[in-house]
């Protein structure tokens, strides 16, 4: 259950969406309020930056979590091991 919910929280195309949206949604309301002249323009820099920054970073952040939970998992792996080899040499 947690390995499936941080998958997802490190999911790069669903970041990317998220802060794709969180930016159309901030200039729509920037929009309505300012009353700005050129809609689309702003609409679709709002769309391509984002998209052209979170991707990028996401993937780069999931082989980070990636590599660490690979770490974290041969670290358990081998304080098993060791755990053991101690019990047997104490015997």
């Amino acid at each position: 259950m947690i390995t499936k919910l941080r998958e997802e929280q490190v999911n790069p195309k669903l970041m990317a969406l998220f802060s794709t949206l969180c930016s159309v949604l901030i200039y729509l309301l920037i929009y309505f309020i300012f009353n700005l002249n050129d809609f689309k323009l702003g609409l679709i820099v709002s769309i391509i930056i984002p998209v052209a920054v979170t991707l990028p970073l996401s993937f780069l952040m999931a082989n980070y979590h990636k590599k660490i939970d690979k770490q974290r998992e041969e670290l358990k792996r081998m304080n098993f091991l060791n755990k053991n080899l101690f019990n047997v040499s104490s015997i």
